[in-house]
């Protein structure tokens, strides 16, 4: 994930590889996904909001909520999409970015 901050707005991309077993899905279909998509919000203070919609093996539009520390975002996301096999999919995570 690569963001980009001017003044009290956010943007950039997502990406993500990986797989799915039935640890993380259940009874649902399990295997290796690729995702990609964009990232956008506000910044007020030390805190971020946004969206991130993304598309690939399926389709998604999360919320996102965040803090900032010193160089540091440290986010979850929350939504509903839908799978490659068109099912519903519920989507909860988070992630950490360092400035470099």
């Amino acid at each position: 994930m690569g963001l980009k901050v001017s003044g009290d707005s956010f943007g950039g991309t997502a990406a993500d590889d990986g797989a799915t077993t039935s640890s993380t899905c259940g009874d649902a279909e399990t295997g290796s996904y690729t995702t990609s998509g964009t990232v956008t919000g506000t910044i007020s203070g030390d805190s971020l909001t946004g969206t991130m919609a993304l598309s690939g093996d399926g389709t998604a539009n999360l919320l996102v909520h965040g803090t900032i520390t010193n160089d540091t975002i440290t986010a979850t996301y929350t939504g509903t999409g839908t799978s490659s096999d068109g099912s519903g999919t519920t989507y909860v995570g988070s992630f950490t970015l360092k400035k470099q």
